[in-house]
This record gives structure tokens, sequence and C-alpha cells, in this order.
């Protein structure tokens, strides 16, 4: 059986999890595997597939998909479509996920499940300041195309949604704001592959009650 390993709220497993839906592929979740003594921390993602490839980072497993799964394609039919769908995902995917997503995460989620004390207040402001961007971003995209990267969904509406849907989750989004950006959101909302996200639930951290409904 496929098995991801992942953590629910990575942005990046995300993205892989969203692609698996897409493709229709059946895979089962697993935490990471805890490593023996002096082995290396196993990465997440991190994708076993049916035919023993063992396959991490999100990027590698995103192409090894498009490319071994080529229905439907994620990644562009052409030259073009690939090159801009591939600088929108490393946008959203490094540059949001590693300036806003992740520290968020960490702050709201990852510190208070280890016990280690309150949120940073200076690198939330920080942060949620940042995230201004990206979501004026997306707005300004979808209002000159049909999807993000062009005329159809593709891995750079995957990877924004990965960022918008953690921090709907921890509820930090003010969606009166940024009404392109809530039709977007819902449109993809809608599709079967973001069933199990909007599902997820971790403890002690529940989402605001919004976050799993299409009309919102």
């Amino acid at each position: 059986m496929r098995t991801l390993f992942h953590f629910p709220l990575d942005p990046n497993c995300r993205i892989i999890r969203l692609m698996l839906g897409e493709k229709r592929l059946d895979f089962r979740e697993a935490p990471p595997s805890m490593p023996v003594p002096d082995a290396p921390v196993m990465e997440i993602p991190t994708l076993e597939d049916v035919n023993g490839a063992q396959l991490p980072y999100m990027m590698v497993i995103a192409e090894y998909l498009d490319e071994s799964y080529p229905e439907p394609p994620l990644i562009g039919r052409d030259i073009l479509e690939r090159a801009e769908t591939r600088r929108l995902t490393n946008y959203f995917a490094v540059d949001m996920g590693g300036r806003v997503t992740k520290p968020i995460l960490f702050e709201k989620v990852q510190k208070p499940m280890a016990r280690l004390g309150a949120p940073d207040s200076t690198a939330m402001r920080t942060a949620v300041q940042l995230s201004t961007r990206y979501l004026s971003a997306i707005e300004e995209l979808y209002e000159h195309r049909n999807w993000i990267a062009g005329g159809s969904y593709s891995l750079a509406d995957i990877a924004a949604v990965a960022q918008i849907s953690v921090l709907d989750y921890v509820d930090l989004i003010e969606w009166d704001r940024y009404p392109v950006l809530r039709r977007w959101y819902a449109r993809v909302k809608s599709r079967r592959a973001m069933e199990t996200i909007l599902a997820d639930r971790i403890d002690g951290v529940p989402p605001p009650r919004h976050y799993s409904n299409v009309d919102f």
C-alpha cells in the first residue's frame, strides 16, 4: 500500500496529500517513523510508493507523482505552463511557507504541543504582517486567470491552498478583507481532494467553525 509519512498541518505534507487526492491515488497516512540510534530523522513528507520507491521532500515527490501518474497533469502541459507553475509553486511553498506559514504553525500549534511556552508575539506579528502580500498576490492572479497559474487547476493552486488552509485552521485570515481570495478558496474547498484536509483536527487545537464549511 502506498504510504505517506506526514504531519497533518505541515503545508508541504498537505501539498502531497492534495496531489494524491487529485490523481485519485489511494494511500495510507502514517506519522514519521522513529529513527534507530544514529540514523537521520525522517524528512516529512516522505512517500513510499507501491513500487518500493521511498521519496523525501515535497518537490521531489510532486515531480515524481506528475511524471509517474500523468493524469490529470498538475505541473502543466507545455514548457511555459510548467515554468509558470513551478515559479508560483516555489513562491507559495518556499517563500510564503518559510516566512509565514511555518513560523505561525510553530508558534500556534507545535510550540503548545511540545509545551515550549506561549507563542512569541513578535514572531507572530511579523509573520501575519508578511502574509498580506501573499494573500493579495493570490487575489491579483485569480482576478486575471481561471486558476492561479493559468487555465487549469495546478500545483500552484495546491501550494497556495496548503498555506491558506493552515492559516485558516488557526483563524488568522480576515476573510472580509479578501473577497477574491475567498471566492478562490471556496472553489478549491469544493474539490474532492480537499475533504481530508478539511477533516483534520489536532488535539487541543481546534479550528474555527467555518474551517470545514465550503460556503463560509
